[in-house]
C-alpha cells in the first residue's frame, strides 16, 4: 500500500504564454484549487486522483497540468491532465509501486 501525504505541486503550462505576440494587459490563468481526489491509503490498480480548477486567462490556454508523487527511493510518477480548465487527473498505482509514504514533489 502506499500512502500520500505532503503538499501538492501542480505545474501549469499555458500556451503562448511566453511568446513575443502576448500583451502584458492580458491575465494568466489561475489556479484556483485542487485536492487530492483518491483515498490517502491505495493498493496497486486502484487509481492515484488529484481533482482541481483552473481559470483560464482570456487569451491563454492551459496547456496540461501536472503534479508528481515520489516514492520512498525518489523515483517520480507524474499524474497529467491535458487541455482542461477543470476536472480530474489521475495515474492508476501498479504492482511494481513501493510500499510507504509517497510525498507530492
Amino acid at each position: 500500500m502506499a500512502k500520500l501525504r505532503g503538499l501538492f505541486a501542480a505545474v501549469l503550462v499555458a500556451a503562448g504564454l511566453f511568446g513575443a505576440n502576448v500583451a502584458f494587459a492580458q491575465t494568466a490563468p489561475q489556479l484556483n484549487s485542487i485536492s487530492l481526489a483518491s483515498p490517502v491509503i491505495v493498493t496497486a490498480g486502484d487509481p492515484v486522483s488529484y481533482s482541481f480548477v483552473i481559470t483560464p486567462g482570456p487569451a491563454v490556454t492551459i496547456a496540461f497540468i501536472a503534479i508528481t508523487i515520489q516514492d520512498p527511493s525518489g523515483n517520480a510518477y507524474t499524474i497529467q491532465q491535458t487541455g482542461e480548465a477543470s476536472g480530474v487527473a489521475s495515474l492508476t498505482s501498479a504492482s511494481s509501486w513501493q510500499n510507504g509514504s509517497y510525498t507530492v514533489a
